[in-house]
């Protein structure tokens, strides 16, 4: 029986002046940002068990790193979610892909995360404002 030859890649690269393979963290404030990432989480990285969404939000700005949260299912944050993608009803069901590549607002908060600043999601809303002077 002959072996399979598995050609090897050749991959050309230029990491001059990358400091971080993640970028930086955004600071407090309000973003429009895409979703790029939305899952349903049963189990935390440690093991232990959950119900709810890993999401992640990109800045649109290679500066800085994907923003991450995890909203407990039927959590305000959840329902803001929902209610930013378009998904207005309080009771149904949605596929969790649908709601990448949608579009929408955050409002992110300081926490600290092993000694260090982290972001926090602590709004999530439609990325129009029906009143540019209003604040989260």
């Amino acid at each position: 029986m002959r072996e399979e030859v598995i050609p090897i890649a050749t991959v050309n690269y230029d990491v001059a002046g990358s400091e971080s393979d993640y970028g930086d963290q955004p600071q407090p404030g309000e973003y429009v940002v895409t979703i790029v990432k939305c899952d349903l989480r049963t189990e935390k990285r440690d093991g232990s068990p959950t119900r709810d969404l890993e999401v992640a939000f990109d800045l649109g700005d290679d500066r800085y790193a994907w923003v991450w949260a995890y909203p407990k299912l039927n959590s305000g944050l959840f329902a803001q979610l929902l209610r930013a993608v378009g998904i207005e009803q309080p009771k149904g069901k949605f596929n969790t892909d649908d709601l990448i590549g949608n579009p929408v607002r955050i409002a992110i908060v300081a926490t600290t995360f092993n000694g260090g600043y982290w972001p926090r999601v602590k709004a999530v809303l439609p990325p129009e404002r029906p009143d540019d002077d209003q604040p989260f």
